[in-house]
């Protein structure tokens, strides 16, 4: 059995772990006015390598929208991992990326990759 110990990578997710609130514009059509929403999010700490949020929000024009990330750091590759799910959408997002100062920026890998599905996080205050 594998017992890896959290390296400073996994300590600065931990930054991100508590009770947010949030406002959003998602990706929308050329030429309208994007469309705004608001929401919630619970964040926790899993064995010190992982983050694992879920939230809730009201879609724009829709109901209501549940949602899950999961963060780490994948010491082999050098890079920031995670997933993303929603009640919207049957697909899973997979994420990898790097860190950029105080936020690590990511970008969908896989099939349904596209340039506008990137994703910047950053935690409310980064250890050193």
């Amino acid at each position: 059995m594998m017992n890896a110990e959290p390296l400073k990578e996994h300590r600065w997710l931990e930054g991100l772990v508590g009770d947010w609130t949030y406002e959003s514009e998602p990706c929308g059509v050329p030429g309208q006015e994007p469309a705004k929403f608001t929401g919630t999010e619970s964040v926790g700490s899993m064995g010190g390598l992982w983050v694992v949020g879920e939230s809730q929000s009201q879609m724009p024009g829709g109901g209501p929208a549940q949602m899950m990330i999961t963060l780490g750091f994948d010491p082999g590759r050098k890079r920031f991992i995670g997933t993303w799910v929603g009640s919207m959408m049957t697909n899973m997002w997979v994420y990898e990326g790097e860190r950029r100062g105080r936020q690590v920026d990511g970008v969908h890998v896989g099939a349904l990759s596209a340039p506008e599905m990137s994703r910047s996080i950053r935690p409310r205050q980064a250890p050193s």
